[in-house]
């Protein structure tokens, strides 16, 4: 890294100095880790390269492509940064040598992560029309919803997702589960673990694809959830990616016994 991106002359000064900092993120004694948390071992690595002078240039830009190297291999990634807000963080770093405070470094380097939510394109809750403009293998849907106008109670029913997620690379040739939920039960009138709404799959990248974000192929998905209550209820609907919440929606279903579609004559 140093060498690529050093700049002219870089290059290793103080090799045992880069075994060091290097070391800092599995430091520990009696089988106790010093630094609990991936981003706190994130930091006080960013922290290591970056105060010291182990290669003869680039130290700060090695300290950072060092920090983001080690999220990676862990399955973490930062988001997409404007490059002075980096820089700005590489020399405060760099800066605080006596008074370090990982814990501090490490909030603002989860802040920033790369979320579930970042990866949703679009999300929107539909619900099925029955009789209406009647086609053979054709479904129709009105969009979106929040509120389920039910005619009478207890009520069973299905409620639908239709999700775009944009993968990054970090998600490239791993097995994600993406599923629908409910928050809370509203005060235990829904019947909320019977959830339909779930997909596995595998995350591709297409190099020879080059229209797909990032060159990942999207996921487009239609996912049902089934909506079980005994009264009337206020809930929130959740989409899942693994078990982080990418995307959430208010959903409330309302008694409205049906009208008919004609105002009767009051005076025939």
């Amino acid at each position: 890294m140093n060498a690529e991106h050093g700049g002219p002359g870089a290059g290793v000064l103080d090799e045992n100095g880069v075994h060091a900092v290097a070391a800092r993120p599995s430091a520990g004694y009696g089988g106790q880790e010093k630094y609990a948390t991936l981003w706190e071992k994130a930091a006080v690595l960013l922290h290591g390269i970056a105060t010291t002078q182990n290669f003869s240039d680039g130290n700060k830009r090695t300290a950072w492509l060092a920090m983001k190297t080690f999220l990676g291999i862990n399955g973490q990634e930062l988001r997409d940064l404007p490059t002075i807000t980096s820089e700005a963080m590489v020399l405060l770093v760099a800066s605080d040598k006596t008074k370090f405070e990982s814990g501090k470094v490490a909030e603002w380097l989860e802040e920033n992560r790369l979320r579930a939510s970042d990866r949703v394109d679009f999300a929107v809750l539909g619900q099925s029309i029955e009789g209406v403009a009647e086609q053979p293998n054709k479904s129709f849907y009105r969009l979106p919803v929040q509120v389920m106008a039910v005619p009478s109670l207890p009520f069973g029913g299905a409620l639908y997702a239709l999700v775009r997620i944009n993968w990054y690379s970090i998600d490239a040739g791993r097995d994600i589960t993406v599923r629908m939920r409910f928050k809370h039960d509203s005060g235990g009138v829904m019947l909320t673990d019977r959830v339909l709404g779930s997909i596995t799959g595998h995350v591709e990248r297409h190099w020879d694809k080059p229209w797909f974000p990032n060159g990942i192929q999207s996921w487009n998905e239609y996912l049902a959830l089934g909506v079980m209550t005994s009264a009337e209820a206020q809930t929130v609907v959740q989409l899942m990616i693994d078990d982080e919440v990418a995307w959430e929606e208010s959903l409330t279903v309302a008694l409205r016994p049906s009208a008919p579609d004609v105002i009767p004559n009051m005076y025939d």
